[in-house]
């Protein structure tokens, strides 16, 4: 079973990361994973976590996609990521 996932909302990995959501010019939506994802298996050894995504609100559904320019700007926010952690 994959129980929901939440850090604390100052965690240096989540205002850097909201910090370069940012600097690409998008406004971050922060919330806690309701999803499976593997993050929760990071939970139990208590190893922080974030993920984020790009492009619509369509993940795991019929006819998912994601735009080319949405990838293109999410490798930007992971590459200021990255810069700035």
């Amino acid at each position: 079973m994959q129980l929901p996932y939440e850090m604390n909302r100052n965690d240096p990995l989540i205002t850097t990361l909201e910090s370069a959501i940012k600097k690409n010019g998008i406004t971050p939506i922060v919330k806690g994973s309701e999803g499976a994802t593997v993050m929760t298996f990071f939970q139990k050894y208590k190893i922080p976590a974030i993920s984020f995504g790009v492009g619509p609100d369509m993940a795991h559904q019929t006819d998912e996609y994601v735009e080319i320019n949405a990838l293109v700007k999410g490798a930007e926010v992971i590459f200021d990521f990255v810069k700035m952690f």
